[in-house]
């Protein structure tokens, strides 16, 4: 679990020095909707 919650700084601080704030803002609302999606549809 703490290799795997370092490799996820790791990577979310390469992807903020490389892109701006706006695009992963948008990109995590993105993923927040869709695993919303799929946890809402297997739910039914």
């Amino acid at each position: 679990m703490v290799a795997a919650d370092a490799l996820a700084i790791l990577v979310g601080y390469h992807l903020g020095s490389r892109l701006p704030e706006k695009t992963i803002r948008y990109g995590a609302s993105v993923l927040f909707v869709v695993f919303g999606i799929l946890l809402i549809a297997q739910g039914i």
